[in-house]
């Protein structure tokens, strides 16, 4: 079974207009046309929407969608090795997913956005965003994984602070 964020958001917007968001999302993100799996979709390398890094995996984030019937499909998703892949919420491979995970929630965002305020589609949409409600778990799991490494950390160095008073250094 693969591991992916998928989401529906049901827009009713001219296609041409949502192509063109998805378009310079996309664009704006490094994703060109590549393959997984044999499945043609868009792919972008780690270090995406940065300026260059010493670190340059490619093929890492990889996006998928259709717009029929103004109802928008997607897909995202990141390698993890060779052939697997993982989904955007969860803790494993966070340090992979976050860059990617905080893109995919602001083009929802954005996506939302262009209903008119008063349309029952965007209170709908609105309502089921999910990705921002993992986010928001992860960076509270994060700060708490932080105290308790900075905790650790006190502790070996109180203990080897008391060995060499032990010893008279």
């Amino acid at each position: 079974m693969m591991s992916r964020y998928i989401r529906e958001i049901d827009l009713q917007l001219p296609e041409n207009e949502v192509r063109g968001l998805m378009d310079h999302f996309l664009k704006e993100n490094g994703f060109y046309r590549g393959e997984w799996k044999g499945q043609t979709c868009w792919t972008a390398d780690y270090g995406m929407n940065k300026p260059a890094t010493a670190l340059k995996i490619t093929g890492v984030y990889f996006f998928d969608y259709t717009y029929e019937n103004g109802r928008l499909h997607f897909e995202a998703w990141v390698r993890d090795g060779k052939k697997k892949e993982t989904g955007l919420t969860g803790w494993y491979n966070w340090q992979m997913k976050a860059p990617y995970t905080g893109l995919v929630a602001g083009l929802e965002k954005k996506l939302i956005n262009e209903l008119p305020q008063d349309s029952e589609l965007r209170l709908q949409a609105g309502d089921s965003i999910q990705i921002e409600d993992n986010k928001r778990r992860m960076d509270k799991a994060r700060l708490i994984l932080g105290a308790v490494c900075l905790l650790i950390f006190m502790n070996a160095l109180f203990n080897v602070l008391k060995h060499v008073a032990l010893l008279g250094f």
